[in-house]
């Protein structure tokens, strides 16, 4: 989503002034009404909100099955949940989310799942899945301003994709299509255009990912944790380069 806004444009180097009508990316503050208890403020692009808040649930090991939802009501500026057997109760909180995403939940240091997959992936097909990033997505074409995140086949073909002004909400919303599409994470290599710090990586982990891919720098806390739990870490995929820190059995050359 977009809107229109009047812009004066600066040519410095031409000493040229101009006003032109700029597409600008829309961010909006949603709430996340978990069993009736107001749980989170999320500031994210108004769009694809059911992915959001199951990928988010999922992502955030608030759920750990999409059949623990049992309903998804949109309300205006609202996102109703109702989770089966008091799901999500246990932990009792308030965020606020930006859409920079200052306000996450860090909770990753007892992350105690272990990636185990047997999946590979050919290093080119890798570099041209990120390439796809380039093409097709319409609010980050126009305005430059949101993060996108996709899930590939091992053969590079892109199945599920989202875009929003907050790169975890991106990567949440993705999930989101995965899992409830009833496709299976595991099989599929998870891709961002944001940092690959140890929030975002814990989300990929819990999803099932056993790789994950970005054209941006990779964290320490987000290597660090990407080596303790298995998940092959690729940063900085860009053109035909590529930069693996950790598990790299995972990548053919």
């Amino acid at each position: 989503m977009q809107r229109d806004f009047e812009t004066t444009s600066i040519d410095v180097a031409r000493g040229e002034v101009t006003v032109t009508q700029e597409p600008v990316a829309v961010e909006a503050t949603i709430a996340l009404i978990i069993n009736h208890q107001h749980r989170i403020n999320l500031v994210a692009s108004p769009s694809n909100l059911e992915d959001l808040a199951v990928g988010y649930l999922l992502s955030e090991g608030i759920i750990s099955r999409t059949d623990q939802v049992i309903s998804i009501e949109l309300r205006e500026d609202q996102v109703l949940v109702d989770l089966e057997g008091g799901a999500g109760d246990a932990d009792l909180w308030f965020e606020v989310r930006s859409s920079g995403c200052v306000g996450v939940k860090m909770q990753y240091e007892d992350l105690d799942i272990v990636i185990d997959s047997p999946l590979t992936v050919p290093a080119a097909n890798l570099c041209a899945m990120q390439e796809q990033f380039r093409e097709g997505f319409d609010v980050w074409s126009a305005t430059g301003g949101t993060h996108v995140a996709g899930a590939f086949t091992p053969e590079g073909t892109l199945l599920y994709a989202a875009e929003d002004v907050g790169r975890h909400n991106a990567f949440d919303k993705m999930i989101g299509m995965v899992v409830r599409s009833g496709a299976d994470p595991r099989n599929l290599i998870g891709a961002t255009t944001g940092r690959l710090a140890a929030g975002l990586v814990a989300k990929a982990v819990r999803a099932g990912f056993p790789i994950l891919i970005s054209k941006a720098a990779p964290l320490d806390a987000g290597i660090t944790l990407a080596r303790r739990v298995g998940l092959t870490l690729c940063g900085f995929v860009r053109g035909m380069k590529i930069n693996v820190y950790s598990h790299p059995h995972r990548i053919l050359v």
